[in-house]
């Protein structure tokens, strides 16, 4: 499956939520996000073509809302490899028909401290050498 995606989707630097809007289960914690789509860590897996009605609780309110909710459709699922998430799926899911309110409620969410770069984030190895900590 080709890349196509135009954005880089952001990670947030805090864990998320994200529920299934209609019945409240857990479906995952959000592991990065962009206005067009969203990729989850979920003990779930989803099966590809798949629409789903989601969640996404906040820790303070956008546009006078609690949670930002969408629906989005399964574009890949694949169990993680690595050891530390064994057992559990990754999952990408491409955002579906956005009213103008929820677009600008991702994007004032993705642009919240919440989801500071990775860059801006202190260089905790100069830190700890210059504290002489690397024992």
């Amino acid at each position: 499956m080709s890349n196509t995606r135009t954005r880089l989707r952001q990670r947030p630097i805090n864990y998320f939520e994200v529920y299934d809007d209609r019945t409240r289960t857990f479906r995952g914690s959000l592991f990065d996000l962009a206005v067009e789509g969203l990729r989850l860590l979920s003990e779930q897996p989803m099966q590809p073509g798949e629409i789903h009605r989601l969640q996404i609780h906040l820790p303070e309110a956008i546009n006078g809302r609690l949670e930002i909710v969408f629906e989005a459709e399964c574009r890949w699922c694949k169990e993680c490899s690595s050891r530390l998430l064994a057992g559990t799926y990754g999952i990408g899911l491409q955002i579906r028909r956005l009213n103008l309110d929820t677009q600008d409620q991702i994007r004032q969410f993705i642009n919240s401290p919440y989801f500071l770069d990775w860059r801006q984030l202190p260089d905790y190895e100069a830190i700890r050498e210059e504290a002489d900590l690397t024992v």
